[in-house]
């Protein structure tokens, strides 16, 4: 999947004062951000700039079968839409952002 620049930046420094390691944030702020009760952030805006290709371990199937899911109710099927606003709901969730 691919990510804006802002973004990948935004998860970096979460991990930092997390204490997480860049894999694990991502991981951690999708699950957040899938089940997050509300949206924090517009699902239509897709945040901006030119978006870099980013990895994640197949090892957490459950997050990435519900990010999946995310993608089939409200993105038309695009998963790594749905996994960009999964982070940025999960940042907005964790950071208060309401």
């Amino acid at each position: 999947m691919k990510i804006p620049e802002s973004m990948e930046e935004s998860i970096e420094s979460f991990a930092a004062e997390t204490h997480r390691t860049k894999s694990n944030a991502l991981i951690h702020l999708m699950w957040v951000g899938a089940e997050a009760g509300e949206d924090y952030v517009d699902p239509e805006s897709d945040g901006p700039g030119v978006k870099t290709p980013i990895s994640v371990s197949t090892e957490f199937v459950g997050v990435v079968a519900r990010v999946s899911d995310l993608a089939e109710d409200r993105f038309d099927g695009t998963f790594s839409q749905a996994v960009r606003w999964a982070i940025r709901n999960g940042l907005a969730a964790e950071n208060g952002d309401t």
